[in-house]
Order: C-alpha cells, then structure tokens, then sequence
C-alpha cells in the first residue's frame, strides 16, 4: 500500500504515521539511501559482537533472569565466549557455567560445551537464529528510531507523544513517499509508513499543533543552550562554542522554514536565538580574555 494523497493549494503538508516492524537491514539501507539518509542507518555488529549479544540474548531466554544475578557473555579466547550466571557472594562473585560457543568469519556458531539444563541442539538452534536476527534484520524499535531520526532532519515535527505520528513540510513529502515506498518491499510485507497530505489553509487546529510543538522544540532548545552557556563560568572551548552555533542556527532554519509553510510569522523565537547567538558569542570573548 503506497502512500494516500490528498493534496489541495499550493502549500501543503503532511501527517505521517509510523507502523514499524522488524525489517531486513538491506531494506533499511536501500530505502535511507535512496532518500540519503544512510547515515541513520546503525551498522552491522562485528561477528563476535553478533555472537555475544546472541549469547546474553539466548541465555537469558533459556535459563531465565534472576534479580541480581545477570547473565553475561565472558570472552575465552580470539572469537569464542563463555557464557555465565554472575552470582554475588560476600568474598566475591561466582561464575555459574551455562555454555561457551565460538564463531568464523563466515558466522557459523559452534557450541562448545552446556549444562545439562538443555541439550546442545537446543543451544545450537537458538543461537544460529539469534544470531541471523542480529546479522541480517533490524527490530521494529530500531527501524523507528532511523524513521525518526531521518523525519527530524527533515525538521518534522512529532504530533503524539509516543511519537508515532509526524508533521513534515511539502518539500520533503516525495522523499518520505520514496522511502516508505522501498521500506515497504515490492511483497508489501515491510514496515507500513502511510502518509495523509492536506492543504496549509484548510486545516488551521492542524498548523496551530504544529505550531506549538515548534514553539516548544525551540524554546527548549534555546534554554539548554543558554544552560550551558551560564555553566561555563571560565568560558567554552572552540569546539563547544562552535557546536552551540550550529545548534541554534539548526534552530533558526526550523523557525524559517515553518513560518515560509504557515505564512505565520514567529519573531519571540528568531529573537529568543539571536539573543541565544549573542551569548554564546560573548561566552567567546570571555574565554579568550582569560
């Protein structure tokens, strides 16, 4: 199911609802790249990472959480684990065996020893899936987080809390269409992105929650960065000054680009940043006096 539109105006936007689900890691970086967002995209684990977080994973599920007891992988030798109960004592900590394992380059898992609460096959076969899930496939939490770390570059802005729902400017639309479009799958089997767009002037309760939600973003933004600034008693390093800049231009084109969408214009906040710009800037002069 590709995207509905109902554009109506020259102005428009776009309300995006996001409906992730676990997907390959192929897709994902086919569908960011097309739109070049790839860098959203986290890599694959090294094949010995994949291994222990497919142990921590598989001995948790077949030997059960214990409060104050973790499971975790203990590292043997070159690419193998062990894989243990961490069991307090007052002297010192107990290492409770469950099973080691070892893994190639090629990712083939070799199970080399388990206690006799479950079988070596059962081991075996837990853990080759787990560690085809890690490798080739990214769970739903993680698609969405690179959906909304790619929405925010496009300064979209979240319309529920739980993040699920997007506003996104017209410029950015036939993006977002092409990358839920690729995330999809040609099997339409993918993560289901739709996206419902409306006229600026038709829908005013819309742009008014849009706009609150910039009004927020920003202010917040702008207070963490005068924070900072009141912090830095001694004055900031280049480095930290310069990152601060650029934040609150960051800040600025948000502002820019929503009042060119909305015809709405919104000086408290371009005036709130300069005046955050020029505190910084000052933070300079002190840093370099001293």
């Amino acid at each position: 199911m590709t995207p509905s539109t109902l554009t109506v105006g020259a102005r428009s936007g776009g309300v995006c609802i996001l409906n992730t689900r676990s997907c390959l890691r192929d897709t994902v970086h086919a569908a960011a790249d097309a739109v070049g967002a790839g860098k959203y995209v986290p890599q694959r684990p090294a094949v010995t990472t994949t291994l222990r977080l497919a142990m921590q994973e598989i001995g948790n599920g077949l030997y059960g959480k214990k409060r104050k007891q973790p499971i975790v992988p203990r590292h043997i030798d070159d690419n193998a684990f062990e894989c243990v109960r961490v069991v307090p004592t007052s002297d010192r900590n107990e290492y409770h065996h469950l099973f080691s394992a070892s893994i190639d380059r090629q990712w083939n898992v070799t199970v080399l020893a388990h206690n006799h609460d479950h079988n070596g096959y059962m081991v075996q076969t837990a853990l080759d899936n787990a560690i085809v899930q890690l490798r080739d496939y990214l769970p739903a939490p993680v698609v969405s987080q690179v959906t909304v770390r790619i929405l925010q570059s496009w300064k979209a802005m979240s319309m529920s809390e739980q993040g699920g729902v997007w506003f996104l400017a017209d410029d950015h639309l036939d993006n977002y269409r092409e990358y839920a479009r690729i995330l999809r799958g040609a099997n339409n089997n993918g993560p289901r992105l739709t996206l419902t767009t409306f006229s600026i002037d038709s829908n005013p309760d819309t742009v008014e929650q849009v706009l609150s939600q910039v009004r927020d973003t920003v202010k917040a933004g702008v207070e963490e960065i005068m924070r900072d600034v009141l912090e830095a008693t001694g004055g900031m390093n280049d480095r930290s000054i310069n990152v601060r800049i650029a934040r609150a231009n960051k800040l600025l084109a948000l502002v820019e680009q929503y009042q060119s969408l909305t015809g709405i214009s919104m000086p408290e906040l371009t005036d709130a940043i300069e005046q955050c710009k020029q505190a910084v800037a000052v933070n300079r002069l002190l840093a370099t006096s001293i």
